[in-house]
Protein backbone atom coordinates (compact mmCIF):
# COMPACT_ATOMS: atom_id res chain seq x y z
CA UNK A 1 0.00 0.00 0.00
CA UNK A 2 1.37 3.58 -1.05
CA UNK A 3 1.48 5.93 1.94
CA UNK A 4 -0.47 9.05 0.79
CA UNK A 5 1.63 12.33 0.44
CA UNK A 6 1.22 14.24 3.65
CA UNK A 7 -0.90 17.89 2.71
CA UNK A 8 1.64 20.30 3.56
CA UNK A 9 3.68 18.19 0.54
CA UNK A 10 1.04 18.35 -1.99
CA UNK A 11 0.40 21.90 -1.15
CA UNK A 12 4.16 22.72 -1.57
CA UNK A 13 3.67 21.04 -5.13
CA UNK A 14 0.69 22.68 -6.01
CA UNK A 15 2.10 26.07 -5.03
CA UNK A 16 4.34 25.90 -8.01
CA UNK A 17 1.26 25.26 -10.22
CA UNK A 18 -0.81 28.61 -9.80
CA UNK A 19 -0.74 30.50 -13.31
CA UNK A 20 -1.10 26.95 -14.62
CA UNK A 21 -4.59 26.43 -14.40
CA UNK A 22 -4.87 23.84 -17.25
CA UNK A 23 -2.53 21.36 -14.88
CA UNK A 24 -4.40 22.09 -12.05
CA UNK A 25 -7.84 20.95 -13.47
CA UNK A 26 -5.79 17.66 -14.44
CA UNK A 27 -3.99 16.97 -11.74
CA UNK A 28 -4.35 14.07 -9.83
CA UNK A 29 -3.52 15.17 -6.81
CA UNK A 30 -6.49 18.26 -7.32
CA UNK A 31 -8.78 15.33 -7.80
CA UNK A 32 -8.08 13.84 -4.54
CA UNK A 33 -7.82 16.53 -2.13
CA UNK A 34 -9.63 19.62 -3.91
CA UNK A 35 -6.89 21.24 -0.85
CA UNK A 36 -6.84 25.10 -0.23
CA UNK A 37 -3.49 24.94 -2.41
CA UNK A 38 -5.49 23.76 -6.24
CA UNK A 39 -8.08 26.23 -4.55
CA UNK A 40 -6.13 29.24 -4.48
CA UNK A 41 -4.34 28.12 -7.79
CA UNK A 42 -7.44 27.74 -10.01
CA UNK A 43 -9.50 30.69 -8.83
CA UNK A 44 -5.92 32.78 -8.38
CA UNK A 45 -6.80 34.92 -11.61
CA UNK A 46 -10.90 35.42 -12.81
CA UNK A 47 -11.35 36.18 -16.52
CA UNK A 48 -15.09 37.48 -17.59
CA UNK A 49 -15.11 37.69 -20.84
CA UNK A 50 -18.13 36.29 -23.41
CA UNK A 51 -16.58 33.96 -25.92
CA UNK A 52 -19.66 32.91 -27.87
CA UNK A 53 -21.47 34.42 -31.24
CA UNK A 54 -22.66 37.62 -31.18
CA UNK A 55 -25.92 37.01 -32.35
CA UNK A 56 -26.58 33.93 -30.40
CA UNK A 57 -28.95 34.09 -27.41
CA UNK A 58 -28.48 30.83 -26.78
CA UNK A 59 -24.46 31.20 -25.82
CA UNK A 60 -25.26 34.31 -23.97
CA UNK A 61 -27.90 32.26 -21.69
CA UNK A 62 -24.94 29.64 -21.09
CA UNK A 63 -22.30 32.43 -20.43
CA UNK A 64 -25.00 33.49 -18.30
CA UNK A 65 -25.76 30.57 -16.02
CA UNK A 66 -21.81 29.63 -15.89
CA UNK A 67 -21.50 33.51 -14.06
CA UNK A 68 -24.41 32.33 -11.52
CA UNK A 69 -22.82 29.37 -10.65
CA UNK A 70 -19.37 31.30 -10.14
CA UNK A 71 -21.61 33.40 -7.78
CA UNK A 72 -22.76 30.53 -5.91
CA UNK A 73 -19.35 29.00 -5.14
CA UNK A 74 -18.46 31.92 -3.99
CA UNK A 75 -20.86 32.36 -1.84
CA UNK A 76 -21.34 28.38 -0.41
CA UNK A 77 -16.89 28.94 -0.11
CA UNK A 78 -16.43 32.95 0.77
CA UNK A 79 -12.81 32.19 1.22
CA UNK A 80 -12.30 31.44 -2.58
CA UNK A 81 -12.82 34.68 -2.85
CA UNK A 82 -9.68 36.16 -1.25
CA UNK A 83 -7.83 33.74 -3.72
CA UNK A 84 -8.33 35.82 -6.87
CA UNK A 85 -5.40 38.52 -6.99
CA UNK A 86 -6.55 39.53 -10.64
CA UNK A 87 -9.37 40.32 -12.87
CA UNK A 88 -9.84 40.44 -16.35
CA UNK A 89 -13.12 41.75 -16.96
CA UNK A 90 -14.45 42.17 -20.77
CA UNK A 91 -17.89 43.44 -21.33
CA UNK A 92 -19.50 42.90 -24.89
CA UNK A 93 -19.95 45.58 -26.24
CA UNK A 94 -22.40 44.82 -29.56
CA UNK A 95 -24.46 41.71 -29.04
CA UNK A 96 -28.56 41.39 -29.87
CA UNK A 97 -29.37 41.00 -26.48
CA UNK A 98 -32.55 41.81 -24.82
CA UNK A 99 -32.82 44.07 -21.36
CA UNK A 100 -33.31 41.11 -19.41
CA UNK A 101 -29.60 39.57 -20.61
CA UNK A 102 -28.00 42.83 -20.32
CA UNK A 103 -29.92 43.81 -16.64
CA UNK A 104 -28.63 39.91 -15.87
CA UNK A 105 -25.12 40.24 -17.32
CA UNK A 106 -24.67 43.78 -15.20
CA UNK A 107 -26.38 41.79 -12.14
CA UNK A 108 -24.05 38.72 -11.87
CA UNK A 109 -20.60 40.53 -13.13
CA UNK A 110 -21.38 42.76 -9.92
CA UNK A 111 -22.04 40.33 -7.76
CA UNK A 112 -18.29 38.19 -8.87
CA UNK A 113 -16.48 41.25 -8.60
CA UNK A 114 -18.42 42.73 -5.47
CA UNK A 115 -16.38 39.00 -3.87
CA UNK A 116 -13.39 39.20 -4.96
CA UNK A 117 -11.86 41.55 -2.08
CA UNK A 118 -7.89 40.56 -2.49
CA UNK A 119 -7.65 41.76 -5.90
CA UNK A 120 -4.16 43.16 -7.07
CA UNK A 121 -4.27 43.52 -10.73
CA UNK A 122 -7.54 44.82 -12.50
CA UNK A 123 -7.92 44.78 -16.27
CA UNK A 124 -10.77 46.09 -17.56
CA UNK A 125 -11.49 45.68 -21.53
CA UNK A 126 -14.32 47.13 -24.19
CA UNK A 127 -16.12 49.01 -21.18
CA UNK A 128 -18.43 51.92 -21.95
CA UNK A 129 -18.17 53.12 -18.35
CA UNK A 130 -21.70 55.45 -18.96
CA UNK A 131 -23.77 52.60 -20.40
CA UNK A 132 -23.38 49.89 -17.70
CA UNK A 133 -26.14 49.85 -14.54
CA UNK A 134 -25.33 52.24 -12.05
CA UNK A 135 -24.96 49.11 -9.19
CA UNK A 136 -21.69 47.80 -11.70
CA UNK A 137 -20.53 51.46 -11.75
CA UNK A 138 -20.60 51.19 -7.54
CA UNK A 139 -19.09 47.79 -7.48
CA UNK A 140 -15.98 48.78 -9.76
CA UNK A 141 -15.48 52.15 -7.94
CA UNK A 142 -14.84 50.27 -4.64
CA UNK A 143 -12.87 47.68 -6.17
CA UNK A 144 -10.86 50.55 -7.54
CA UNK A 145 -10.56 52.41 -3.73
CA UNK A 146 -9.40 48.42 -2.27
CA UNK A 147 -5.85 49.05 -0.93
CA UNK A 148 -4.80 45.74 -2.10
CA UNK A 149 -5.29 46.91 -5.92
CA UNK A 150 -1.78 48.33 -7.18
CA UNK A 151 -2.58 47.46 -10.91
CA UNK A 152 -5.07 48.47 -13.60
CA UNK A 153 -5.35 48.54 -17.22
CA UNK A 154 -7.50 50.13 -19.36
CA UNK A 155 -8.07 48.82 -22.97
CA UNK A 156 -11.05 49.93 -25.36
CA UNK A 157 -12.14 51.81 -22.41
CA UNK A 158 -14.82 54.64 -23.51
CA UNK A 159 -15.76 57.38 -20.81
CA UNK A 160 -17.43 61.04 -21.58
CA UNK A 161 -15.35 63.45 -20.02
CA UNK A 162 -11.31 63.13 -19.18
CA UNK A 163 -12.17 64.88 -15.76
CA UNK A 164 -14.70 61.50 -15.13
CA UNK A 165 -11.87 59.60 -15.38
CA UNK A 166 -9.50 61.52 -13.57
CA UNK A 167 -12.27 61.61 -10.88
CA UNK A 168 -12.12 57.53 -11.13
CA UNK A 169 -8.44 57.28 -11.03
CA UNK A 170 -8.21 59.84 -8.02
CA UNK A 171 -9.87 56.71 -6.11
CA UNK A 172 -6.44 54.79 -6.32
CA UNK A 173 -4.36 56.02 -3.71
CA UNK A 174 -2.28 52.54 -3.65
CA UNK A 175 -1.71 52.23 -7.38
CA UNK A 176 1.62 51.58 -8.35
CA UNK A 177 1.02 50.45 -11.58
CA UNK A 178 -1.29 52.42 -14.73
CA UNK A 179 -1.58 51.47 -17.89
CA UNK A 180 -3.81 52.93 -20.35
CA UNK A 181 -3.74 51.30 -23.61
CA UNK A 182 -6.41 52.50 -25.40
CA UNK A 183 -9.02 55.24 -24.38
CA UNK A 184 -11.81 56.68 -25.77
CA UNK A 185 -13.50 60.08 -24.43
CA UNK A 186 -15.85 62.92 -26.11
CA UNK A 187 -14.32 65.96 -24.30
CA UNK A 188 -10.11 65.50 -23.45
CA UNK A 189 -10.37 68.48 -21.32
CA UNK A 190 -7.76 68.24 -18.75
CA UNK A 191 -8.82 69.13 -15.23
CA UNK A 192 -6.87 72.44 -13.77
CA UNK A 193 -7.73 71.80 -9.72
CA UNK A 194 -7.73 68.75 -8.05
CA UNK A 195 -10.83 66.51 -8.26
CA UNK A 196 -13.16 64.26 -5.34
CA UNK A 197 -13.57 60.88 -6.55
CA UNK A 198 -17.22 61.17 -7.60
CA UNK A 199 -17.23 58.67 -11.18
CA UNK A 200 -20.73 57.54 -10.90
CA UNK A 201 -22.76 60.84 -11.90
CA UNK A 202 -20.40 63.36 -13.17
CA UNK A 203 -16.57 64.53 -12.45
CA UNK A 204 -16.32 65.40 -9.38
CA UNK A 205 -15.76 68.48 -7.28
CA UNK A 206 -12.75 70.82 -8.43
CA UNK A 207 -10.44 71.30 -5.42
CA UNK A 208 -11.49 68.48 -3.27
CA UNK A 209 -9.36 65.91 -4.26
CA UNK A 210 -6.55 63.83 -3.23
CA UNK A 211 -3.22 66.08 -2.63
CA UNK A 212 -1.48 66.24 -5.86
CA UNK A 213 1.16 64.15 -6.29
CA UNK A 214 0.13 61.97 -3.60
CA UNK A 215 -0.09 58.72 -5.73
CA UNK A 216 3.63 56.76 -6.21
CA UNK A 217 3.54 55.08 -9.04
CA UNK A 218 6.41 52.63 -10.45
CA UNK A 219 4.79 52.18 -13.68
CA UNK A 220 3.10 54.19 -16.62
CA UNK A 221 1.90 53.11 -20.26
CA UNK A 222 -0.23 56.05 -22.27
CA UNK A 223 -0.98 54.66 -25.59
CA UNK A 224 -1.80 57.80 -27.79
CA UNK A 225 -3.18 59.66 -25.04
CA UNK A 226 -4.11 63.25 -25.12
CA UNK A 227 -4.96 63.25 -21.78
CA UNK A 228 -1.18 62.77 -21.19
CA UNK A 229 -0.79 66.33 -20.11
CA UNK A 230 -2.63 65.75 -17.09
CA UNK A 231 0.43 63.84 -15.52
CA UNK A 232 2.46 67.15 -16.20
CA UNK A 233 0.03 69.45 -14.80
CA UNK A 234 -0.37 70.19 -10.68
CA UNK A 235 -4.27 69.01 -10.36
CA UNK A 236 -2.14 65.27 -10.85
CA UNK A 237 -2.62 63.15 -7.81
CA UNK A 238 0.04 60.82 -9.39
CA UNK A 239 3.98 60.96 -8.48
CA UNK A 240 6.38 60.34 -10.71
CA UNK A 241 9.63 61.56 -9.56
CA UNK A 242 10.51 57.62 -8.86
CA UNK A 243 8.76 56.19 -11.97
CA UNK A 244 10.98 53.26 -12.62
CA UNK A 245 9.26 52.47 -16.36
CA UNK A 246 7.68 54.67 -18.61
CA UNK A 247 5.92 53.52 -21.96
CA UNK A 248 4.68 55.98 -24.40
CA UNK A 249 3.47 54.11 -27.56
CA UNK A 250 1.69 55.55 -30.67
CA UNK A 251 2.87 58.81 -30.10
CA UNK A 252 3.08 59.79 -33.34
CA UNK A 253 1.45 63.24 -34.10
CA UNK A 254 3.04 66.50 -33.76
CA UNK A 255 0.84 66.83 -29.92
CA UNK A 256 1.94 63.64 -28.71
CA UNK A 257 5.46 64.15 -29.15
CA UNK A 258 5.53 67.39 -27.26
CA UNK A 259 3.98 65.98 -24.53
CA UNK A 260 6.36 63.19 -24.72
CA UNK A 261 9.54 65.18 -24.30
CA UNK A 262 8.46 67.12 -21.08
CA UNK A 263 7.75 63.68 -19.51
CA UNK A 264 10.48 61.96 -20.33
CA UNK A 265 12.90 65.36 -19.17
CA UNK A 266 11.02 65.88 -16.22
CA UNK A 267 10.62 61.87 -14.57
CA UNK A 268 13.66 60.31 -16.46
CA UNK A 269 15.77 60.65 -13.81
CA UNK A 270 14.38 57.48 -11.72
CA UNK A 271 13.94 55.19 -15.00
CA UNK A 272 15.07 51.83 -15.23
CA UNK A 273 13.42 51.01 -18.39
CA UNK A 274 11.82 53.09 -21.18
CA UNK A 275 9.25 52.02 -24.51
CA UNK A 276 9.13 55.11 -26.99
CA UNK A 277 6.84 55.12 -30.06
CA UNK A 278 7.45 58.06 -32.39
CA UNK A 279 7.38 58.83 -36.10
CA UNK A 280 9.09 60.13 -38.70
CA UNK A 281 11.90 61.74 -36.37
CA UNK A 282 13.71 64.46 -37.46
CA UNK A 283 17.17 66.44 -36.61
CA UNK A 284 18.48 65.56 -33.04
CA UNK A 285 16.37 64.11 -30.14
CA UNK A 286 15.54 66.22 -27.31
CA UNK A 287 15.23 63.12 -25.43
CA UNK A 288 18.31 61.95 -24.28
CA UNK A 289 20.55 59.53 -22.22
CA UNK A 290 21.56 62.80 -20.36
CA UNK A 291 17.42 62.92 -18.93
CA UNK A 292 17.77 59.38 -18.15
CA UNK A 293 20.84 58.40 -15.95
CA UNK A 294 20.17 55.29 -14.51
CA UNK A 295 18.23 53.32 -17.82
CA UNK A 296 18.63 49.65 -17.96
CA UNK A 297 16.60 48.98 -21.10
CA UNK A 298 15.19 51.12 -23.82
CA UNK A 299 13.17 50.41 -26.70
CA UNK A 300 12.79 52.95 -29.50
CA UNK A 301 9.77 52.32 -31.93
CA UNK A 302 10.20 54.45 -35.30
CA UNK A 303 7.80 54.83 -37.84
CA UNK A 304 9.35 56.92 -40.90
CA UNK A 305 6.20 57.23 -43.34
CA UNK A 306 8.29 59.79 -45.07
CA UNK A 307 12.19 59.16 -45.31
CA UNK A 308 14.14 56.77 -43.15
CA UNK A 309 17.41 58.25 -43.61
CA UNK A 310 17.12 60.14 -40.65
CA UNK A 311 17.01 57.78 -38.11
CA UNK A 312 20.18 56.55 -37.11
CA UNK A 313 21.26 60.63 -36.67
CA UNK A 314 18.53 61.08 -34.03
CA UNK A 315 19.84 57.72 -32.57
CA UNK A 316 23.23 58.99 -32.29
CA UNK A 317 22.08 62.28 -30.95
CA UNK A 318 19.52 60.32 -28.31
CA UNK A 319 23.18 58.87 -26.79
CA UNK A 320 26.20 62.03 -27.65
CA UNK A 321 24.78 63.92 -24.67
CA UNK A 322 25.87 61.88 -22.05
CA UNK A 323 29.41 61.85 -23.24
CA UNK A 324 32.12 63.45 -21.46
CA UNK A 325 30.19 63.31 -19.00
CA UNK A 326 33.16 62.77 -15.96
CA UNK A 327 33.69 59.63 -17.45
CA UNK A 328 30.84 58.07 -15.83
CA UNK A 329 29.35 54.69 -17.22
CA UNK A 330 26.00 54.62 -18.17
CA UNK A 331 24.17 51.68 -16.89
CA UNK A 332 22.43 50.91 -20.04
CA UNK A 333 22.54 47.23 -20.80
CA UNK A 334 19.78 46.63 -23.65
CA UNK A 335 19.04 48.79 -26.49
CA UNK A 336 15.99 47.36 -28.89
CA UNK A 337 15.15 50.28 -32.19
CA UNK A 338 12.23 48.36 -34.36
CA UNK A 339 12.25 51.04 -37.44
CA UNK A 340 9.25 50.70 -39.63
CA UNK A 341 9.61 52.05 -43.00
CA UNK A 342 6.47 52.60 -45.24
CA UNK A 343 6.95 53.00 -49.33
CA UNK A 344 10.97 53.95 -48.66
CA UNK A 345 13.74 52.43 -48.19
CA UNK A 346 15.71 55.24 -47.48
CA UNK A 347 17.64 53.25 -44.60
CA UNK A 348 19.46 51.34 -46.24
CA UNK A 349 20.66 53.32 -49.00
CA UNK A 350 24.35 55.37 -49.45
CA UNK A 351 25.08 57.86 -47.97
CA UNK A 352 22.15 56.54 -45.51
CA UNK A 353 23.90 53.47 -44.43
CA UNK A 354 27.47 55.54 -43.73
CA UNK A 355 25.44 57.27 -40.84
CA UNK A 356 24.52 53.43 -39.02
CA UNK A 357 28.69 53.34 -38.66
CA UNK A 358 28.64 56.58 -36.75
CA UNK A 359 26.41 55.86 -34.70
CA UNK A 360 28.15 52.32 -34.01
CA UNK A 361 31.31 54.79 -32.94
CA UNK A 362 29.29 56.38 -30.46
CA UNK A 363 28.47 53.11 -28.61
CA UNK A 364 32.11 51.65 -28.79
CA UNK A 365 33.02 54.94 -26.44
CA UNK A 366 33.65 54.16 -22.96
CA UNK A 367 30.70 55.24 -21.16
CA UNK A 368 28.36 52.40 -23.08
CA UNK A 369 30.85 49.52 -22.26
CA UNK A 370 28.01 47.95 -20.44
CA UNK A 371 25.78 47.79 -22.88
CA UNK A 372 25.32 43.97 -23.49
CA UNK A 373 22.53 43.81 -26.26
CA UNK A 374 21.84 45.64 -29.34
CA UNK A 375 19.10 44.52 -31.59
CA UNK A 376 17.70 46.34 -34.28
CA UNK A 377 14.95 45.10 -36.29
CA UNK A 378 13.94 47.34 -39.69
CA UNK A 379 10.62 46.42 -41.46
CA UNK A 380 10.30 47.48 -44.91
CA UNK A 381 6.25 48.12 -45.59
CA UNK A 382 5.23 48.31 -49.06
CA UNK A 383 8.43 48.19 -50.84
CA UNK A 384 11.60 44.79 -52.04
CA UNK A 385 14.78 45.06 -50.76
CA UNK A 386 17.95 42.55 -51.35
CA UNK A 387 18.81 39.42 -50.25
CA UNK A 388 22.11 40.90 -48.40
CA UNK A 389 20.51 43.85 -46.37
CA UNK A 390 21.17 42.39 -43.32
CA UNK A 391 24.99 41.95 -44.56
CA UNK A 392 25.07 45.65 -45.95
CA UNK A 393 23.67 47.15 -42.49
CA UNK A 394 25.31 44.52 -39.76
CA UNK A 395 28.64 45.32 -41.95
CA UNK A 396 28.25 49.22 -40.98
CA UNK A 397 28.28 48.20 -37.32
CA UNK A 398 31.69 46.17 -37.00
CA UNK A 399 32.55 47.16 -32.85
CA UNK A 400 29.08 45.91 -31.92
CA UNK A 401 28.76 42.71 -34.50
CA UNK A 402 32.35 42.07 -33.38
CA UNK A 403 31.60 42.52 -29.81
CA UNK A 404 28.60 39.99 -29.84
CA UNK A 405 26.36 42.35 -28.87
CA UNK A 406 25.26 42.82 -32.58
CA UNK A 407 21.54 40.89 -33.92
CA UNK A 408 20.32 42.87 -36.76
CA UNK A 409 17.24 41.93 -38.83
CA UNK A 410 15.49 43.30 -42.11
CA UNK A 411 12.64 42.31 -42.86
CA UNK A 412 10.16 43.06 -46.45
CA UNK A 413 6.39 43.56 -46.24
CA UNK A 414 5.25 44.08 -49.83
Amino acid sequence: MIEPLPNELVDCILSHLYTDAATLFTCALVGRAWVRSSQRGIFHSITLKYRGHPESSIDFNAYLRTKKRLVESLDANPRLGSYASSLDLELPISFAANLDQWKALYTFTAAIVQRLYNLHTAFLRRISWDRISLSLREVLSYMLEAPSLTRIYFDAFFILTFPQLASLLSQMKHLKRLEVASLTCNSWDVPSALISPDPLSGPGLEGAGPPSRSIHLNHLLLCSNPAASWFLADSCPFALQNLESLELRHMWSTLEHELAVPMVQRFGGSLKKLVLELSNVNGPSVIHLGHMPNLNTAELIMLATRDGSNAPSWLRSFFEPFLNSDGRRHPLQCLKIDLMCCNHVGVLETPQLDQWAAFDAVLEKPEFTLLERFLLDIRIIGRSITSDSTQLLSGKLPFLKDSGKLKVSVECDT
